[in-house]
């Protein structure tokens, strides 16, 4: 049971609790909720993750897209959710790839291994964790 799975599926209630927990949540485990929520279409948990301070314009590690690409990847009345999302200041990834990986998380592996997915095994988003960026 994790923060950005409840976020995917709009589960406002659940998210709130797991936010408040034991650890709570970190700002980049808030950030990823935030984009798992525009992923699932789900306007009203990534309203309520931005109001927490979610980084809009995150990329992860595992792929290309910031939310606001991500939110419009599936035709099905996600344009509400783009059109809230430039309303707040959300840029496209795509064509800003030069910023020097400024707005995309690094992710480590269960055995602190840096996320390449070529490690002989499957890594599941469950099973990465964020890292500190490394110095510039």
């Amino acid at each position: 049971d994790r923060l950005w799975h409840a976020a995917a599926l709009g589960m406002i209630p659940r998210v709130k609790e797991l936010q408040a927990g034991d650890p709570p949540a970190t700002a980049d485990d808030i950030t990823e909720a935030f984009w798992q929520a525009c992923h699932g279409g789900q306007r009203r948990t990534a309203e309520y993750l931005l109001g927490c301070g979610a980084d809009i314009n995150a990329v992860p590690t595992y792929s290309d897209d910031a939310p606001l690409d991500i939110a419009g990847s599936i035709g099905t009345r996600r344009d509400v959710l783009t059109a809230w999302l430039r309303d707040h200041g959300a840029r496209s990834a795509k064509g800003r790839r030069g910023d020097g990986g400024r707005h995309r998380q690094r992710y480590t592996c269960r055995d602190n291994q840096p996320h390449r997915g070529d490690h002989g095994r499957p890594c599941f988003a469950g099973a990465l964790r964020l890292r500190a960026p490394s110095p510039s």
